[in-house]
């Protein structure tokens, strides 16, 4: 996802992870908040297209030099975004909205 714009949170980029996709992607907006841990190697600049090329090539043929990447990209995903989680994030932000509102 080689965005030039600021994704606000980069559902495609959970989508594909949680699929056992690896994902490339600019570090921009709030994908960075996804893109965490090991996955920030495949994080890019915008509109850097030679860094681009270079991730995109380095991953390109991944399930023969890193066959558990599209694994890790799903458990990452399912620890990190899962619906208890999303539902508790939202609720201490209310939380804290009503007790300091």
């Amino acid at each position: 996802m080689p965005s030039l714009w600021p994704e606000p949170f980069g559902r495609v980029i959970i989508e594909s992870m949680a699929s056992g996709t690896p994902v490339v992607a600019s570090y921009t907006g709030g994908i960075p908040e996804v893109m965490t841990g090991a996955l920030r190697s495949q994080l890019v600049e915008p509109g850097n297209e030679y860094e681009l090329a270079t991730v995109l090539d380095r991953i390109l043929d991944w399930r023969s030099h890193d066959p558990t990447l599209g694994e890790r990209s799903r458990a990452h995903v399912l620890n990190q975004f899962s619906l208890e989680k999303m539902v508790d994030g939202i609720e201490t932000v209310l939380l804290k909205v009503v007790n300091h509102g």
